[in-house]
Formats: structure tokens, C-alpha cells, sequence
């Protein structure tokens, strides 16, 4: 008899967030790294300006593969990515360790994808008026 298990409870894990892989991110129909991280349990998106649990907006501390690109003046995200080039991100909104000190409401990581050898591209319309017709219908 094979048992699978899966754990509920990681007694490890101190923080509390998620991980948005690449593939969900193409399945969610929004296309700014923002409405991405306002989907998240405790996480508000306000004119703007993503707020975590009640947090202001300066308080969040975002990371691109390891390395800070949190604005120091204001808070925020200093770089913006496109979300084609994220394999994964790391979203934590509370319960963080030391080892993000800067971050007092939530934490963005953001992994971008490697290099291949085989070529890849995407064509995206958006658009209501995909051909035009003489009566103007959306058909």
C-alpha cells in the first residue's frame, strides 16, 4: 500500500504568503506586477500603492533575484518587470524573519526566468475592435 501525505503545517516556515509561478500568472488576466501581489490574502491595492495588512505603502521591501530594488527614498519598487520575465514570486506579508530587516509590512521576491538555447516570443492583442467591419459590431 503506497500512502501519500501532504503537510499542511510546515513547523519550519514562519511567514505567512505564497508562491505565483510563472504558469499561474499567465493564467490570471491581469498584466501589472501590482494587481498580481493585490490578489494575495491581506494585500490591497489603493490608487496605486499596495498596502499589506493595514501597512503603508513604503513599508513593503521588494528583491529581484537576491538583489534590493526598493526605492530608499519613498519606498516601492525602484525597477518594474515584465511579467513574461518572472519565473516565480515569493509574496510574504507578515511574519518575516530577520533576514529581511528592511521590510516592515510584506516582502516581494521576484526570480526572472534563465536563458535557453531555443528561440520564444508571445504575440498579445488587447483590443475591442479586433477587425473592422462597415456596421461597427463586436463580432
Amino acid at each position: 500500500m503506497v500512502e501519500s501525505k501532504i503537510e499542511m503545517i510546515q513547523p519550519t516556515r514562519t511567514q505567512s504568503g505564497g508562491t505565483i509561478s510563472a504558469s499561474e500568472m499567465e493564467d490570471i488576466a491581469v498584466t501589472q506586477i501590482e494587481d498580481v501581489i493585490a490578489m494575495q490574502a491581506g494585500v490591497t491595492l489603493t490608487n496605486g500603492e499596495i498596502h499589506v495588512r493595514g501597512g503603508r505603502s513604503n513599508e513593503m521591501a521588494y528583491t529581484v533575484d537576491g538583489m534590493s530594488v526598493s526605492d530608499p527614498v519613498d519606498g516601492g519598487a525602484a525597477l518594474t518587470i515584465d511579467t513574461d520575465a518572472i519565473a516565480n514570486m515569493d509574496i510574504m506579508t507578515g511574519g518575516l524573519t530577520a533576514e529581511y530587516g528592511n521590510a516592515q509590512s510584506g516582502m516581494v521576491n521576484i526570480v526572472t526566468k534563465s536563458g535557453s538555447r531555443d528561440y520564444s516570443g508571445k504575440l498579445e492583442v488587447i483590443s475591442d475592435h479586433l477587425i473592422e467591419t462597415p456596421d461597427n459590431t463586436n463580432t
